[in-house]
């Protein structure tokens, strides 16, 4: 091989390893806006399904003083099926902020 050859045979595979450095740290910052964005709305998801509870164990505490006891007996169940919600949307939480620690390093 001649020198002109060399050089441009080393010219080529820099810029190859260049071009595919640059293009995953675009798809990491893609990653990352991404992550943050889910979990703002998991963060939103909590809000609402306490706020949902909150309703929920108003209605109760007004089905039992009104003597309405299936009425209150549907509501535990909406109230129990609301916190498993709530436990779920807390562990893809922590499971979002782990992913994105992870893809910051």
């Amino acid at each position: 091989m001649t020198g002109m050859a060399k050089k441009l045979l080393m010219m080529t595979l820099l810029a190859g390893c260049v071009g595919v450095g640059t293009s995953a740290m675009a798809q990491d910052w893609r990653d990352v806006r991404h992550d943050r964005a889910d979990l703002r709305y998991d963060h939103r998801d909590v809000r609402r399904d306490q706020a949902q509870i909150n309703r929920d164990r108003w209605e109760l505490r007004r089905d039992e003083e009104q003597g309405r006891y299936r009425a209150a007996a549907r509501e535990r169940r909406e109230i129990a099926a609301e916190r498993y919600d709530l436990r779920n949307d807390r562990r893809d939480i922590r499971r979002d902020q782990r992913d994105l620690w992870w893809d910051r390093r």
